[in-house]
């Protein structure tokens, strides 16, 4: 059962129980939250007997950091993964990805978890490219599955997956400054493109459900059309993948599982203050920047804005925090919101 099935069934967990005191909020209001979607508590079966301290993301809870580590084929091993994982722990990160591309990504990946007491994401089409030779256009669904499946069976907590990039969205990003800017975006772009079929990961979304409420993996939707300049910001093909994404997760939610979104990318800074965000889905972003810091201390802020401001957004595995996001939270006084 997952963490969402418990908390509809009325089910407080003991992972809401330990979020609850983290949070300094009352268990019901977890579990309402869990129950709605609103909030996610990314705590994989197989990681939760090892290191995990469960934590949560959503609207009711405090604002949260990801800081993102992995190798390259040039540079890192397990070692110096360690080490980025225990800096990035150590200055505040609430959530990890690993975003390795290079080799013994697996072994690496299983000691980063194995030591983890935050919650490690990963992007399963990295490692799936890179086990194909770097060529996108000899991946079958098949092969996505199988990833999903071995890096759930590891422990890995959340996955983003852009499963909401479409056939018919590719000519909306014709007029584009910057086009398709997300990595993974652009890799189902190129393989769409080639063999003329729907995105597979749209088209087997079911099958990743059922490997994701095994293992309560935290699906993580991922915005392969985000913006990647102000000019391509809230054009025609980001909201068209947006809609895709929000019938998305109605079908997890359906199937049982949690869910995130990621987003906005790149936001007209006009725009920020006067948007209204829906609440009928967590709304996060693993590798892009949207600065709530309601819930933190003014330094741990200014620290934040920091690590932001001197970032190259990038997913470089040089560094130990190649990127971070900072994710929107209430203080505990906004709970009477949400009761």
């Amino acid at each position: 059962m997952t963490q969402l099935e418990a908390g509809r069934s009325g089910q407080i967990t003991p992972e809401m129980k330990f979020v609850a005191k983290r949070e300094d909020l009352p268990e019901e209001l977890i579990r309402s939250e869990v129950a709605r979607g609103r909030m996610v508590i990314p705590a994989n079966t197989v990681h939760l007997t090892k290191t995990l301290e469960p934590m949560a993301i959503g609207i009711a809870a405090l604002t949260k950091i990801n800081a993102n580590i992995g190798n390259s084929a040039v540079t890192s091993d397990q070692q110096t993964e360690l080490e980025k994982l225990h800096m990035a722990v150590h200055y505040g990160a609430d959530t990890v990805m690993d975003l390795s591309t290079g080799k013994d990504i697996d072994t690496i990946r299983q000691a980063i978890i194995d030591a983890s007491p935050v919650p490690i994401g990963t992007v399963p089409i990295y490692q799936m490219l890179e086990e194909l030779g770097g060529d996108i256009d000899d991946m079958r669904p098949q092969h996505f599955l199988d990833m999903c499946e071995k890096q759930a069976q590891q422990g890995v907590d959340y996955m983003t997956v852009h499963a909401g990039l479409l056939q018919e969205h590719l000519h909306l990003t014709m007029q584009r400054i910057t086009g398709i800017v997300s990595r993974g975006g652009s890799l189902i772009a190129r393989w769409m493109m080639t063999h003329r079929q729907q995105n597979p990961l749209y088209t087997h979304f079911e099958d990743l459900c059922d490997i994701f409420r095994q293992y309560d993996v935290t699906w993580s939707l991922g915005d392969g059309l985000r913006p990647g300049s102000i000019a391509d910001a809230s054009d025609e093909a980001q909201f068209a993948e947006l809609h895709v994404l929000g019938e998305l997760t109605r079908r997890a939610w359906a199937k049982g599982c949690q869910v995130m979104v990621e987003g906005p990318g790149l936001t007209k800074f006009a725009t920020v203050f006067g948007a209204s965000f829906s609440n009928s889905s967590t709304v996060t972003s693993p590798c892009d920047v949207v600065i709530f810091t309601r819930g933190r201390s003014s330094a741990f802020a200014s620290a934040a804005r920091l690590a932001i401001s001197s970032s190259t957004f990038g997913r470089s595995a040089a560094t130990a925090c190649s990127s971070s996001a900072i994710f929107s939270g209430f203080t505990p006084a906004a709970a009477a919101f949400f009761r």
